[in-house]
């Protein structure tokens, strides 16, 4: 029997306060940073629209009623849900929990607010093609990372199962990218689990998913991704921006 986990809906985490980026740049959030014309959040919508998407979850946190306004006057041309999150600085697990309420779909494509990636990237992980069930967009050339230390590391086995994923991790084969894909039962019931040990990261709910053997990879090398946490990843973003719109021109 074939699956297809293919979805059109999606979660983005615009849940946290910026503060290693805000003080350096005039805007109130950071997925309100403009980058060459667009703000970064609307890269993020648009980019996820290529590849299916038709309704979006929005997840507020830190400055939430501000920013869901600001959301409200910019216009887009799907659904867009906002969903309040009042716990955002446990950690952000919590955040992507909160969409629980809005998730109408077996199925979501999850992403941070301040993760710029290409078209290519949402339709990888949002692909109909693929049987696994949990899938996480992972880079294995390392090297090229603007800001390794800070990067959460993936550790992958055979058949693209992901074994472990952290911070800290020492031993390493990728880099996780800041989108995936999840059955929406999997990970809720995931975090759960996680919040009952006093772990409240994403990452945390990602872990109970490994244990249980349903946590995949899809690996994106190659193609062009940035998180935006600070002014020289700001630059870093800029420049990839630049690269794949003259290598689209070509």
């Amino acid at each position: 029997m074939s699956f297809s986990y293919k979805t059109i809906e999606a979660v983005i985490i615009a849940a946290g306060n910026g503060s290693r980026i805000i003080g350096d740049v005039e805007v109130s959030h950071k997925c309100l940073i403009p980058i060459l014309h667009q703000k970064l959040i609307g890269y993020i919508i648009y980019n996820l629209i290529s590849s299916g998407i038709e309704r979006i979850n929005i997840v507020t946190g830190y400055n939430g009623e501000k920013l869901q306004n600001i959301i409200r006057r910019m216009a887009f041309p799907v659904e867009i849900n906002l969903v309040q999150n009042d716990e955002w600085n446990k950690g952000n697990g919590t955040s992507v929990f909160s969409s629980c309420i809005g998730v109408r779909s077996k199925e979501f494509v999850l992403t941070m607010a301040d993760h710029w990636f290409t078209p290519d990237i949402s339709a990888a992980v949002n692909d109909g093609n693929s049987t696994h069930p949990n899938l996480l967009a992972v880079d294995s050339l390392v090297g090229d990372i603007n800001d390794l230390e800070d990067a959460t590391k993936v550790k992958t086995g055979n058949d693209d199962r992901i074994i472990e994923i952290d911070k800290k991790l020492e031993i390493y084969n990728a880099i996780d990218c800041g989108i995936f894909r999840f059955i929406a039962v999997d990970i809720f019931s995931s975090l759960e689990k996680s919040f009952h040990n006093q772990e409240y990261s994403l990452s945390g709910g990602v872990r109970e998913l490994i244990k249980s053997g349903r946590m995949f990879s899809t690996d994106i090398t190659g193609k062009l991704w940035q998180d935006v946490d600070t002014v020289s990843d700001l630059q870093a973003t800029i420049r990839k921006i630049k690269k794949y719109r003259e290598h689209k021109v070509k």
